[in-house]
């Protein structure tokens, strides 16, 4: 089972709940528009969440899809800034544990572009076509 881990800690608050829960809802659109870049699409995309008594989630994303033509692998945009109600910004911490390609590690490279975390994954010496499993 491929899972991209990801420890969120949010200032040991569980009332920053809805704020990942937002952040989750937005990435489907971005999800449907990399589709309409053509060459892959996305069959499934699975998310288990947990909270922590700390107030930090583990989270454990599968996405399934299919390269039509030789890729390199995906980028994942995580929303870590958001806007609170007295108008402040909010930044969560994103930490990666590991990503997998059918079931075996992939390189990545994380880096920010606000207010994004970004995720390249895939190895840049190589590409891959057909169906494919990030965890």
């Amino acid at each position: 089972m491929n899972m991209l881990r990801i420890n969120i800690n949010i200032l040991n608050n569980l009332k920053r709940l809805p704020l990942l829960a937002i952040g989750v809802i937005f990435l489907f659109p971005s999800l449907a528009n990399a589709q309409d870049l053509g060459g892959f699409f996305f069959e499934s995309f699975d998310s288990d969440i947990g909270v922590k008594e700390d107030g930090s989630f583990v989270v454990e994303e599968k996405i399934n899809g299919t390269f039509l033509e030789e890729r390199h692998g995906l980028f994942r945009n995580i929303p870590i800034e958001y806007e609170t109600n007295n108008g402040f910004t909010q930044t969560i911490q994103v930490k990666i544990a590991n990503v997998m390609l059918d079931g075996a590690p992939v390189p990545y490279e994380v880096y920010r572009d606000r207010p994004y975390q970004v995720i390249k994954i895939g190895d840049p010496q190589e590409t891959i076509i057909g169906p494919f499993e990030y965890t």
